[in-house]
């Protein structure tokens, strides 16, 4: 673990630097690497491949394994979400998401509130689930040119979002309390 605002690719460098000296010199030590993880990381499949987003790293990855997409973020809970088209990215909890292709961040947007689940359809529409000033939850719909098309709010708290392949619909289930006892609801 290193300190806030350590340059993280340099410390790797200087780490692996001080041990491969080592190597041969220590009984038993045959191979040493140094590298950045994935701890903590959050993964989807796309475009046949993988999409992993890490604490600090969202990384696209081909079916034959090769790199297609690395963007730095900082993220305290990662989320990754995509569909054949797109990817998404979030920290849970965290007010900004961004959108990808496997190549390039398309989109990235702070919102007024945290976000806490996102979904992605085949056609460029996602879904993100956040909250209002007067709802628990609201579920915001944008289309593939990143603009809103809708927005849903609902009295109880969201516990899960599911958008077909085709992104033309999209299922929520929520949570309410309601005259003592929780009720959940299908919109």
């Amino acid at each position: 673990t290193l300190k806030e605002g350590v340059d993280k690719d340099e410390a790797v460098k200087l780490i692996a630097s001080k041990l491969e000296p080592l190597v041969g010199q220590i009984p038993g030590l045959l191979h040493a690497e140094v590298r950045r993880t994935f701890s903590g990381a959050d993964f989807a499949l796309y475009r046949g491949g993988l999409v992993i987003s890490g604490s600090e790293v969202v990384t696209a990855m081909s079916a034959s394994g090769r790199q297609t997409l690395s963007v730095n973020v900082a993220y305290a809970d990662p989320c990754a979400r995509a569909s054949d088209k797109d990817c998404l990215s979030f920290g849970r909890g965290e007010k900004s998401f961004s959108v990808y292709n496997a190549f390039v961040q398309v989109h990235t947007e702070t919102t007024d509130f945290p976000v806490y689940d996102a979904a992605v359809g085949d056609n460029g529409n996602f879904a993100i689930v956040t909250r209002s000033r007067d709802y628990k939850s609201e579920v915001v719909l944008y289309d593939g040119n990143m603009e809103k098309l809708a927005n849903c709010r609902l009295g109880g708290y969201v516990t899960g979002i599911s958008m077909n392949p085709s992104g033309d619909r999209l299922g929520v289930v929520s949570a309410e309390y309601e005259n003592g006892i929780w009720v959940t609801k299908v919109t």
